[in-house]
């Protein structure tokens, strides 16, 4: 009975999972035209505007890691290291974070891990914070873009912005163990390995976007509740978001803000996803996703303040 058991119960899961798949597949076909139509659009917004604002960047964010070199002893450093109790030399994932946007945050992350420049650890903690959206897609794309107002991307940004010191400070290590940045190896920067590299990263990026736009259709197919759709999609992909909750009728202006800066602070699986990719194994997700989660509620509620005052 022993030896019989497990394989019963290896063939039910079998089973189950076969029927859950057979089901997904009947659904999908006879949803087909919804999933196509908000699987192009995912694709249609990522060639004509996710890929052309960062592929310049990811190969910048390489050159950046090789050649920025931060001084152990100078007052940035120090600040930086004093703030956050970790290596001065991540700032350059910080920084890129916020000018390049996500995932290039992570990337430099990994770049520093790998050339043995940040702990396990330090990579760990990092990673939940420094992967922000950048300045032009905030204050452009959404204050500009879908709000038709520079002022709100601006208080947009400036939260995000916030939200992630806080976070991080919240989060901080207790202790740091102190070591010249300067002894670290560095980098070399391969012009044409990078270019490849870009094009390998733009497509991680395409997968993921139209993964969750497509999923997004699937749902608000199957679930003719409107509230309920606009609320899963806060949660997947972060450009798709901002644009269904922009145009929420039932949501006056400042609940549409709010839950906007939810969606910025938090970014979406399909932004985590991308950061999984540059992660390496060892590295904790689960940290990962409760510093983002900790992040999109806190950027809720400093734009409720803001907005109260």
């Amino acid at each position: 009975m022993t030896l019989i058991k497990p394989n019963i119960q290896r063939k039910l899961i079998w089973n189950i999972y076969s029927l859950i798949c057979i089901c997904l597949a009947l659904l999908m076909i006879f949803f087909g035209a919804a999933i196509k139509e908000s699987i192009y659009n995912g694709l249609l917004f990522s060639l004509t505007t996710i890929i052309p604002t960062l592929f310049p960047f990811f190969i910048l964010s390489e050159l950046w890691t090789a050649v920025f070199y931060v001084d152990p002893d100078g007052w940035i450093c120090g600040a930086f290291e004093r703030i956050f109790k970790v290596n001065g030399c991540a700032i350059t994932a910080f920084i890129s974070g916020f000018i390049c946007g996500f995932p290039i945050g992570v990337k430099v992350l990994s770049e520093l891990y790998n050339a043995g420049r940040i702990t396990k650890a330090e990579f760990e903690y990092l990673s939940g914070f420094v992967n922000n959206p950048s300045f032009a897609f905030v204050i452009s794309g959404v204050g500009a873009g879908i709000y038709k107002d520079t002022k709100i991307g601006v208080l947009l940004y400036l939260t995000i912005l916030l939200s992630s010191v806080i976070t991080g400070v919240f989060f901080r290590p207790q202790s740091k163990t102190i070591y010249k940045t300067a002894e670290n190896p560095r980098q070399s920067f391969d012009f044409v390995q990078s270019i490849k590299n870009a094009g390998k990263t733009s497509i991680n990026v395409i997968s993921c976007i139209i993964f969750f736009s497509g999923l997004i259709g699937f749902i608000s197919a199957i679930v003719k509740n409107e509230p309920f759709v606009n609320a899963v999609s806060l949660t997947l992909e972060v450009s798709n978001a901002v644009e269904i909750i922009s145009n929420a009728k039932y949501l006056t202006k400042s609940s549409r803000l709010i839950l906007t800066a939810f969606a910025l602070g938090f970014s979406g699986f399909s932004v985590h996803m991308q950061a999984f990719g540059f992660m390496p194994k060892e590295i904790s997700k689960i940290k990962y996703l409760l510093i983002k989660t900790f992040q999109g509620v806190l950027s809720s509620l400093l734009v409720t303040i803001f907005l109260l005052i």
